[in-house]
């Protein structure tokens, strides 16, 4: 795939960011809109668009777990590395620096990586956006939180913070779409033609609509605060995750072969390391907005997002002609 190729597939993604911004600017779409369009994409448009993707795929011969602990263990330990930093470098307190660890340990592959990896790498970089969330939903993200709520409130139990975490995760549309979409998957149910066809004319305006938001998102919350928070953000993010993320896959692609298991298909391992140049998650803003720190969030999540469109043309452009994996 030439630069040209790459260009065409990831520059759409970033005008349709540039568009969101630009509607809330000229008052296209009032501010106030903005929360509701929020949970329209995730709790309908995103959820359809991943359950309409999945269920026709043939996971057992592309759907990898091996991938999914890599991801969650590269991801814990980018948000350990990333509270550290937070911590030491930047004073903050634990909830704060809980924060930051998903600022640098989370990817944005829904909102980004389904309309880029999709026409990228087809049935496998739907395969890869679902691995990447189910690592996210299952391990990282908990931890985050639990990690927040830990350092906010002294009275709460441990145990309390870790049900309420588990609770808010089995609720999570987009999990439960996914795990729909695995089981029809994995059964080869096939679905009444007016279900599949209701959930693939919602789920095509998923993506688009979610990128659009990010776009209103980022313009709203008008980015400002400490250079050095929104530097260390921004540098966990688009260098350090990707560079983890490609010894951990490798890594695993290793052992595969040292212990004699099925090898894993190199695109699904170039995808999902593509994955892991794109911005935080869209979570990051709001959840900052909690702890004090929405200015700082916003402005590494405008950062994070102007750089993915050079790290993900140069990522997916390694894995296509240099043969990364």
């Amino acid at each position: 795939m030439n630069i040209w190729a790459i260009l065409e597939i990831v520059l759409p993604v970033i005008a349709i960011v540039g568009v969101g911004s630009l509607s809330i600017h000229l008052g296209w779409l009032p501010k106030s809109a903005v929360p509701g369009l929020g949970t329209f994409v995730t709790t309908i448009a995103l959820p359809f668009a991943l359950f309409s993707a999945i269920a026709p795929l043939d996971l057992r011969a592309v759907f990898d777990w091996r991938l999914v602990i890599t991801f969650a263990t590269v991801g814990l330990l980018m948000a350990i590395v990333s509270m550290v930093f937070a911590s030491r470098m930047l004073g903050f307190d634990l909830s704060r620096s809980a924060i930051a660890g998903m600022g640098g340990a989370t990817c944005n592959g829904v909102m980004f990586g389904l309309p880029i990896l999709s026409q990228a790498y087809g049935e496998i970089g739907i395969v890869s956006v679902s691995v990447l969330f189910m690592a996210q939903a299952l391990c990282i993200v908990p931890f985050i939180l639990i990690s927040a709520e830990m350092g906010q409130s002294d009275e709460t139990s441990l145990q309390r913070i870790v049900q309420k975490t588990a609770k808010t995760t089995l609720k999570n549309p987009i999990i439960i779409a996914i795990t729909l979409g695995i089981c029809v998957a994995l059964l080869e149910i096939k679905l009444p033609i007016v279900v599949s066809k209701a959930t693939s004319i919602l789920g095509v305006a998923g993506p688009g609509i979610a990128l659009f938001f990010i776009g209103a998102v980022l313009y709203s919350t008008r980015p400002s605060g400490k250079g050095s928070v929104v530097i260390g953000v921004s540098t966990l993010k688009v260098i350090v995750h990707p560079s983890l993320m490609f010894l951990g896959l490798k890594s695993t692609q290793a052992m595969s072969a040292i212990f004699g298991w099925p090898e894993i298909n190199p695109a699904l391992l170039g995808a999902i390391f593509v994955l892991s140049t794109m911005p935080m998650l869209g979570l990051f803003v709001p959840l900052a907005a909690k702890y004090g720190i929405a200015k700082e969030a916003a402005s590494a999540a405008l950062s994070t997002t102007m750089l993915s469109a050079l790290t993900m043309s140069t990522a997916l452009w390694l894995t296509f002609n240099v043969g990364l994996f």
